[in-house]
């Protein structure tokens, strides 16, 4: 004689999905709201202040080369990430 037959089943089933959908929603009902910011129009004007950081002293414009043939390579993160802590 089976454990379990039909009919008993089908209610274990029914059972585990009506708690399935309970605990989704009281899950939706707990979380909290997350709201998107809308991104601000930019002017250009922190590319252009990038670009002048980098233009201006041979050094920086030497290691920001380094660092993006590094990345463009598959360099180590750890590499990318100290040539980066230089720049700053």
């Amino acid at each position: 004689m089976p454990l379990y037959d039909r009919n008993n089943m089908d209610r274990m089933r029914m059972d585990a999905v009506r708690r399935s959908q309970e605990m989704h929603r009281r899950s939706e009902e707990n979380a909290p709201r997350q709201y998107v910011q809308p991104l601000k129009q930019s002017d250009g004007t922190d590319i252009a202040d990038t670009l002048k950081k980098l233009t201006s002293d041979t050094d920086v414009l030497l290691i920001a080369a380094v660092l993006w043939l590094l990345y463009k390579e598959g360099a180590d993160i750890k590499l990318l990430l100290a040539l980066a802590y230089i720049l700053l």
